[in-house]
Formats: structure tokens, C-alpha cells, sequence
């Protein structure tokens, strides 16, 4: 018998065309390649192996992947989040006998993900019991801090499991003014990175909702709801995903600068 720890795992970037900020983002230039592209680069660099696939809903998507060499699957089209669209690629792959050793859900729209970053995951999800592990960034800005799109992890010290995510500032640090958060606590960014075992890939927990998730609009709020155990991988200096046009073109004087580090 196969051992779960000799099976490769599946990378599957979720990819829709829609975007409420920035319409069409994946398929935007960003120095002479997609977004979409550059993320799917980053994920085939991964030493570990892999099976990387791109799960969207357009057939333009689709088209434009193709070209450029990545497998592809043509997903439903309706699907309230991008897990959802990979949990979809796993159930049909899993149906026609594949077998993998876990999930990774890499987003589109996350070009300057460090390789050794999903490598790091990769091996966690291997050594780790949880059922999920994510990622989290220190916040060193107060504006990063307080933006509702940012979106804030708290989790123990102790064993590296998620207490809550949300969109607003937390912990709150009594008795002192939000400009002095950050220097009396430590703060954590959520990145939007998971990595899956193959027992919660083929339970239904992942695409339930729950009134807490539905009140932040955070779909991971909702998995803690049904029990399942987050863990924390922690990474230092992750470059943003692209979500606005400033994020846009902030990624394109990053490339224009060509940093000899920019995607390892």
C-alpha cells in the first residue's frame, strides 16, 4: 500500500474572470505575462511533488491557460468561494481513482507567492494533524492594520492553531490608542494559502457556511464553526496579492525593478 506521505499533492489555483475591484485581474499584463501566469509559475517551480492544475469558470481563462502550457479544468459555474472550485477538481479527480496526499489552494491573483512558501506547506501538510493550514504575515502598518480587506488571524503561540479570523483589528489591546497597537502586540495578516488533508477534501465541513462567516464574509470562519482545527504556518515579508489597481501597479514596478529575489 501506497503511504499518504509518498502521494503527491494536488496545487489548484482557483481562477475566475469576475472581480469587483479590479474586473479581469488574472488575465491583466504584469510585465509581459498574466497575473494568473506568473501565480501559475510559482506553483510549477514547487520541488515537491505535484500535480498543478488552474480550476476556472471561463472558457477565455481557460483559452489563455491552455496557451501557455497549464492543465486546466473547466469548473461549475456556480460557486460561492474559490475552495468550493477546488473541492469540486478534487471530488472529480478523486472519482476517476487519483490519489493525492492533500490539497494545496493557491489564489490567482497571489504572483509574488514565494515558491519556497508552498514548498514549506507542502511539507507541513505532511507532518501536521490539522485539517487545515493556512498562513499568517506580521502587520507592521497601522493603515494595513485597520483595512477591512486585510484580514487579521489570532492564534496560540502555544501549538499554532487559529483562534479567529476577521476583518477587523484584532486582539484588541485595552488601555491603549490603535496607534500604539502594533508596538505593544503582535498582529497577524491572513494570506490566503491553505493546504488540505485528503479527509477534510472528502467531507462536506468545507462547504457549509454559518451565520459568522456569512457576517464577516470569510468562508474559513465557518470551518471553525464545524470543528475543524486550523493551523498556522508563519512567514515573514509576503508580498501582497493584487486586488486593486494600485495593488496592480505596485506589482508592476516590482517586476520593472526585477529583484533578484522577487519569486523565490
Amino acid at each position: 500500500m501506497i503511504k499518504k506521505s509518498e502521494l503527491p499533492l494536488l496545487i489548484v489555483i482557483p481562477a475566475r474572470l469576475k472581480a469587483s475591484r479590479l474586473p479581469n485581474k488574472l488575465l491583466l499584463d504584469l510585465g509581459g505575462q498574466t497575473v494568473l501566469q506568473r501565480t501559475w509559475n510559482q506553483c510549477m517551480a514547487v520541488k515537491h511533488p505535484v500535480d498543478v492544475v488552474i480550476a476556472t469558470d471561463s472558457e477565455l481563462i481557460l483559452e489563455q491557460a491552455e496557451a501557455f502550457g497549464a492543465k486546466v479544468y473547466l469548473s461549475e459555474k456556480e460557486h460561492l468561494s474559490g475552495t468550493s472550485r477546488c473541492l469540486e477538481l478534487w471530488q472529480k479527480l478523486n472519482a476517476n481513482g487519483a490519489l493525492y496526499g492533500g490539497m494545496i489552494n493557491v489564489q490567482g491573483d497571489e504572483p509574488f507567492v514565494p515558491t519556497t512558501l508552498i514548498e514549506d506547506l507542502c511539507l507541513e501538510r505532511l507532518e501536521r494533524k490539522e485539517d487545515v493550514l493556512t498562513v499568517a504575515a506580521p502587520i507592521s502598518d497601522l493603515n494595513d492594520l485597520q483595512a477591512p480587506q486585510v484580514v487579521k488571524v489570532v492564534f496560540s503561540e502555544f501549538n499554532r492553531r487559529v483562534h479567529y479570523f476577521s476583518r477587523h483589528a484584532i486582539p484588541f489591546v485595552r488601555d491603549e490608542p490603535i496607534e500604539r497597537w502594533l508596538l505593544k502586540q503582535n498582529h497577524w495578516r491572513h494570506i490566503g494559502l491553505y493546504a488540505f488533508s485528503p479527509e477534510t477534501c472528502t467531507g462536506s465541513k468545507l462547504a457549509l457556511s454559518s451565520p459568522l462567516a456569512e457576517s464577516e464574509k470569510l468562508e474559513q470562519l465557518a470551518w471553525l464553526d464545524r470543528g475543524l482545527s486550523i493551523g498556522i504556518w508563519r512567514s515573514e515579508n509576503i508580498p501582497p496579492g493584487i486586488d486593486t489597481p494600485e495593488d496592480l501597479e505596485k506589482a508592476r514596478i516590482r517586476i520593472a525593478r526585477k529583484s533578484d529575489n522577487l519569486f523565490l
